[in-house]
């Protein structure tokens, strides 16, 4: 035995010369240097706690918990190289998390698993065998640092709720907004973190299509779009959603970020939205639903909202089956997927002698957003709710919606746009489609600040309306104060 604090030391490598080992098997300690490497016969082996090549360095096992990746859990064994954590891959084994509740125990697990297998491919070179070897490269290291307390305790606490669907997201549900004295006193600058704004209808009142003006409830006049982007370029950083995981990769961000988005992919976007994103280099991600660009479809509460304009309410909520007085709310809180569109359609048929208003974007004005730096969301094939359905219509409204993106040359990044956007809209099927699906992000609409990464709990915030900057900055400081008082309810 030998005990000596720098393992690469003259007097260690002597040592070494003279014992002429056949095999080293290393867990943990420093990075090993000559003779190390090429002195052992049958090679040096290393346990590796984390999956590689996404997870290398002293914190892997956490950062993959703190990325919501538990796919990514797991050891390698490789053959030891000069970089940290580098080498051909011998095996690689993944820990399944589900048992755990704690983060020590979800370590305990990864070590025993790695022990094990470190002992199991020691045995197999004693006996001759030579395993098949993966190269491996672009390994991305996580050390340890002034950030780990943070990425420890969301490790555990998304061990703590591993069982509970859409945790954060139902916390933050369940925050106050804006009562006393701290929710009506700002601090001077905005809290860091990643904050994503919904919009969906930008509009120009002087030059209107009358669905504009009858479909209100989704609808910003591009006089307060003007005022918001502004107000959010001047006291916050750009960022777009393909980039925002990044930014939270590491730890916290380091100061406000924003990022726009756009919900159903209306026609005002390239008139209105267009122009003013582009004066202050904003380049926002609009999630389109393929059925709407294909003009196969349109919004069912668009349609029921100019049936309303034009005096057809009474024979409308007929139709549907609803109280007249209730039929604007109840269209959506009684919503079922196919039959309610259907139903909506029908009464459109019936009541009104013209199609209806082309209100979506077509395939080729999504290019040209595209084209101008914007990127293309997944919003399902026809708006449909991520709620209640079986296994393959989850899929069909998902994956079908992707692939007619992509062959219309959309390029969609992997992120899904839940419709209507809040916890009583996704279920288990969906929490399983995405745990198949583990390199697609999810977001919601129902308020929130993005303050550590995720992948199924994407937080957005709606200043849609006659909204003033002002009132942006307020809502601003309100959803940070109540996601991190949602993160701390979690975490008690």
């Amino acid at each position: 035995m030998r005990l000596d604090p720098d393992p690469n030391s003259s007097g260690t490598g002597a040592w070494l010369e003279e014992l002429r080992p056949d095999l080293v098997l290393v867990f943990g300690g420093k990075i090993l240097r000559e003779p190390w490497l090429s002195l052992p016969q049958l090679g040096a082996l290393n346990m590796h706690y984390g999956l590689l090549p996404w997870y290398g360095g002293g914190a892997s096992a956490e950062f993959a918990l703190y990325h919501d990746r538990t796919d990514r859990v797991g050891v390698t064994i490789h053959e030891i190289a000069a970089g940290v954590d580098d080498g051909p891959i011998v095996q690689r084994i993944h820990v399944d998390t589900r048992g755990a509740r704690r983060l020590e125990e979800c370590q305990a697990e990864v070590y025993l698993v790695g022990i094990e297998s470190l002992v199991e491919q020691a045995v197999r070179r004693d006996r001759g065998e030579s395993p098949a070897l993966t190269s491996q490269s672009g390994t991305q290291v996580y050390r340890r640092g002034p950030h780990t307390l943070l990425v420890e305790a969301v490790a555990d606490l998304r061990l703590r709720h591993g069982q509970t669907l859409f945790p954060v997201q139902r916390s933050l549900d369940r925050m106050p907004r804006g009562r006393g004295l701290r929710g009506r006193l700002a601090p001077e600058r905005i809290p860091p973190g990643v904050y994503v704004l919904l919009y969906h209808s930008i509009v120009d009142a002087a030059v209107a299509e009358p669905w504009e003006m009858s479909f209100a409830q989704i609808a910003t006049p591009i006089e307060r779009f003007r005022e918001h982007v502004a107000y959010l370029a001047s006291h916050l950083t750009p960022t777009t959603l393909p980039e925002a995981f990044e930014l939270l990769r590491e730890g916290p961000a380091d100061k406000a970020y924003f990022a726009i988005t756009f919900d159903d992919g209306y026609t005002n976007l390239v008139t209105q939205a267009l122009p003013v994103c582009a004066e202050h280099s904003v380049r926002p991600t609009v999630f389109a639903s393929a059925a709407f660009a294909a003009q196969e479809a349109a919004h069912y509460r668009l349609l029921l909202a100019e049936l309303i304009r034009r005096g057809l309410a009474e024979q409308t909520a007929e139709m549907l089956g609803i109280d007249p007085r209730k039929l604007w709310a109840e269209s959506k809180d009684a919503y079922r997927a196919g039959s309610t569109e259907a139903a909506v359609e029908r009464a459109w048929s019936a009541l009104v002698d013209e199609p209806w208003p082309r209100a979506h974007l077509t395939f080729e004005e999504l290019g040209e957003l595209v084209r101008d730096g914007w990127s293309v969301g997944n919003h399902t094939l026809r708006h449909v709710p991520l709620v209640d359905l079986d296994d393959e219509e989850l899929e069909r409204q998902l994956l079908e919606n992707e692939r007619r993106l992509v062959e219309h040359g959309l390029d969609p990044i992997p992120w899904i746009s839940y419709p209507f956007g809040r916890t009583s809209h996704v279920d288990a099927t969906l929490d399983a489609f995405l745990d198949r699906n583990p390199d697609s992000f999810g977001i919601f609409a129902a308020g929130g600040v993005n303050v550590i990464p995720s992948r199924k709990e994407w937080l957005r915030l709606s200043v849609e309306g006659n909204v003033t900057a002002s009132g942006v900055r307020d809502t601003l400081f309100r959803e940070a104060r109540a996601t991190l008082a949602a993160l701390d309810a979690l975490a008690g």
